[in-house]
């Protein structure tokens, strides 16, 4: 009976997790359409860098995270953001001229070209997902261990 809620236990962890990431990869795949459907380009300046540590060990694992100042096209004052994707080693420089992406309806969401139109979040998400569901139905496939 222990053996059987355990492969209960496990086959439903698994399931969730993957049905998470799959939910996750929902939201993304629906951003990027809004990124589509009401995004405008224009040109932007980096004009600082922001370091952030996921890892909590500043000196060996930061990332350099742009901060990029763009004019709205509709005119206005001009609007700063930091990206969400830090680099290591940071390909970018102060000054440099960078494509950026915002939401019409909300200049205050903004980020950089590269990273409102990557695939990368996605097809991570959708693989991490099934793969996790893949996962969760060992032990409905696979005979329960053999008592010793």
């Amino acid at each position: 009976m222990g053996i059987l809620l355990g492969r209960i236990g496990f086959s439903l962890a698994f399931a969730i997790a993957g049905l998470y990431m799959l939910r996750a990869a929902i939201l993304v795949w629906k951003q990027r359409q809004r990124w589509n459907a009401e995004g405008v380009t224009t040109e932007g300046t980096i004009v600082a860098f922001k370091t952030e540590s996921f890892s909590g060990d500043v000196a060996r694992k930061s990332f350099e995270m742009p901060i990029v100042k763009f004019k709205v096209i509709d005119g206005g004052a001009p609007m700063q953001f930091t990206s969400a994707r830090g680099e290591r080693p940071n390909p970018y420089v102060v000054g440099q001229k960078i494509g950026v992406r915002y939401l019409r309806t909300d200049p205050n969401i903004a980020e950089l070209e590269s990273v409102s139109q990557s695939w990368f979040t996605f097809i991570a998400l959708v693989f991490a997902g099934l793969v996790a569901i893949a996962v969760a139905t060992l032990p409905i496939i696979l005979p329960p261990p053999a008592p010793h």
